[in-house]
């Protein structure tokens, strides 16, 4: 979708996001969560064995 704003993403607009027409979504208040995405990251590299300097 090339008029699609950066940092946005289409999703289905049914109940959880599962079924339903394409919609247009902006960013979750998740995504932004440093910590959280700091966390996941370390977790990744724990359970995968693989390690990336940032």
């Amino acid at each position: 979708m090339p008029d699609l704003p950066g940092g946005s993403y289409i999703v289905p607009d049914g109940p959880l996001q599962l079924r339903g027409k394409p919609t247009g979504r902006t960013r979750e208040r998740a995504i932004r969560d440093m910590a959280t995405a700091a966390r996941l990251w370390q977790l990744s590299e724990r359970l995968t064995g693989v390690t990336s300097p940032l």
